[in-house]
């Protein structure tokens, strides 16, 4: 089934952490026919390697990594200054998750296996906020610092 993104003037570069090939696989599947670029990395470390210096307005991570979760990669981006959208992939379509991740500021939850169409309007939706002038990320939640 061919599916394709948006046209874009100019190659698009999304990051991928994930330690999983299955997600990996499925990922380069979905852009081998693009003009968008996956660059793939499978620890917070090397995602924040990846980070430092480039701009790159899509980041798709794994919720769990080797040494660390999506929330310390959201946190780093941040304090790197990327203005990138952060979407989350799961095996579990989990509530709990789901909202905490949006919740957080990152922007969706992709939960495997993928739907080609899905992930398709899904990072478009994603890179079209990103890069948008005029985007801005939700707030983090408000965390009292107050001792009991």
């Amino acid at each position: 089934m061919a599916v394709t993104l948006p046209y874009m003037p100019r190659r698009v570069n999304v990051l991928v952490v994930s330690p999983l090939l299955q997600t990996r696989t499925q990922l380069r599947s979905v852009f081998q026919h693009t003009n968008w670029s996956l660059e793939e990395v499978h620890t917070c470390r090397d995602a924040l390697i990846a980070l430092n210096g480039s701009r790159i307005p899509v980041i798709i991570c794994e919720a769990v990594l080797p040494d660390g979760t999506w929330r310390d990669l959201l946190e780093s981006a941040t304090v790197l200054s990327q203005r990138s959208a952060l979407l989350v992939t799961s095996a579990w379509a989990d509530e709990v998750l789901w909202t905490e991740v949006l919740t957080c500021g990152a922007y969706d939850l992709l939960v495997r296996p993928f739907d080609v169409r899905e992930v398709v309007r899904i990072l478009s939706q994603a890179y079209l906020q990103a890069t948008s002038p005029y985007a801005t990320r939700a707030a983090a939640p408000a965390v009292s610092l107050a001792r009991a």
